[in-house]
């Protein structure tokens, strides 16, 4: 086990808010959660970075394709 051993997303995101002087840091536990809670809150010219581990690019490629005009 490394020192970072038992550290969780949420840890990260206090630890983000915690510096992030004033700046909006969202946690969502899973992919649907951070869909949704991104999706009600990105305006257009907004930047969007995730942190995450495995399959966390798919909440930016979601909002991009809900976002496509057709």
């Amino acid at each position: 086990m490394g020192e970072l051993a038992g550290v969780s997303g949420l840890d990260v995101a206090r630890a983000a808010a915690d510096r992030g002087a004033g700046r909006p840091v969202l946690w969502a536990p899973t992919l649907d959660a951070a869909e949704r809670a991104f999706a009600q809150r990105l305006s257009e010219g907004d930047v969007l970075v995730t942190i995450g581990a495995g399959d966390v690019f798919k909440v930016g490629e979601a909002l991009v394709d809900d976002g496509e005009e057709t």
